[in-house]
């Protein structure tokens, strides 16, 4: 049960990480104080020069992409080299995915789909990007930094691996949404490295795929249909509810003003922390009971039982993760439904 009583709120002393890849010079040390445009580090950088979507270009399933590749990440491919290439079961080639520039391979994001061609490295300059101080510095990890942000509450993610060991994704702050429109696919910027984006109610196959072909972090969606995301299963994070949901604009106007910060996606917490915002929350009462009690009448907002309304049913207390759910129209057979996912219907 969402017992949020405003939209957003200050945190005052939230961890922003920060990921130093390879071998870098670092600029600072922990407790530090840092200023917006300090120096953080340098280190030499390989950028995306080509993407492709495996599902796609050999007709294959995500989770099954790994078994079609035929390199080994670091290698030096060139153009017209072989990348991966689907067999039938007699060795016969049916299809194949070939290098279209010369580069360093890359399967960071092969999981999701991906394979990527890098460039050469080349020495960059990263500033800190926030006021606030360095709680720790980690070699071959990456940098904390203590500042202030603004907490947003998420609905629900879906598509990322690993959340207990991988449980954060930091990146820049981006939007593709103009009053309430994207731009087609083929009228996308060139590159989105590093940053996460947001699609607003605009989750659409050929969009997401072209977002994450051209390097972005994540995608956020106020909104997005549920079959969508469970047939394209690339990571998302949706801010405020399944299918096409009435749009609420302070969280338009949230993204809006904050694009190019910094922001945090606290996978478990479930939460979307922006950093050195331009927007102060407001106190607004949220359309959630502040808690459960029998009786009370909620829907389901689990992917397992979307959209079931009923009454609830021998509420057990803030231990139990799961209540009793009678649904409408039941013959007598109460349905168990994570509380966390239970909605107001009153």
């Amino acid at each position: 049960m969402n017992r949020a009583i405003s939209k957003f709120k200050i945190v005052e002393q939230a961890t922003l990480f920060i990921e130093v890849e390879g071998s870098a010079e670092l600029y600072v040390k922990s407790g530090d104080k840092l200023k917006k445009g300090d120096k953080l580090y340098s280190v030499e950088r390989k950028k995306i020069v080509e993407s492709h979507y495996i599902p796609k270009a050999l007709g294959v399933q995500v989770q099954k992409s790994a078994e079609y590749v035929g390199r080994v990440g670091g290698e030096y491919v060139m153009e017209g080299e072989l990348l991966a290439e689907k067999l039938t079961s007699g060795g016969l080639v049916t299809k194949r995915l070939i290098a279209g520039s010369d580069g360093i391979v890359s399967l960071r994001r092969l999981d999701m789909g991906y394979i990527d061609i890098l460039s050469e490295a080349n020495r960059i300059l990263f500033d800190s990007p926030v006021n606030g101080e360095v709680e720790e510095v980690v070699l071959n990890s990456g940098i904390y930094i203590k500042s202030e942000a603004v907490k947003v509450p998420i609905f629900d993610i879906e598509g990322f691996h690993d959340i207990e060991n991988f449980s954060q994704v930091t990146g820049v702050l981006h939007s593709i949404v103009t009053d309430h429109e994207v731009p087609s696919p083929a009228n996308l910027e060139e590159d989105y490295e590093g940053k996460i984006v947001f699609v607003g109610q605009h989750y659409h196959r050929k969009l997401i795929t072209e977002l994450y072909k051209k390097g972005c972090e994540a995608i956020i969606a106020y909104s997005a249909d549920i079959e969508a995301i469970i047939e394209l299963g690339i990571p998302v994070v949706v801010l405020r509810g399944y299918g096409h949901i009435k749009s609420d604009e302070e969280y338009f106007e949230m993204i809006e003003k904050n694009v190019g910060e910094w922001v945090r996606v606290d996978l478990k917490g479930r939460a979307l922390y922006i950093f050195d915002s331009a927007v102060r929350p407001k106190d607004v009462k949220a359309n959630f009971y502040p808690r459960l009690i029998e009786g009370a009448r909620v829907s389901s907002h689990d992917i397992d039982s979307y959209a079931l309304a009923g009454k609830v049913l021998d509420y057990e207390g803030d231990d139990e993760k799961y209540v009793a759910l009678m649904p409408d129209g039941s013959s007598g057979t109460s349905v168990l439904v994570n509380k966390d996912r239970l909605v107001s219907t009153r």
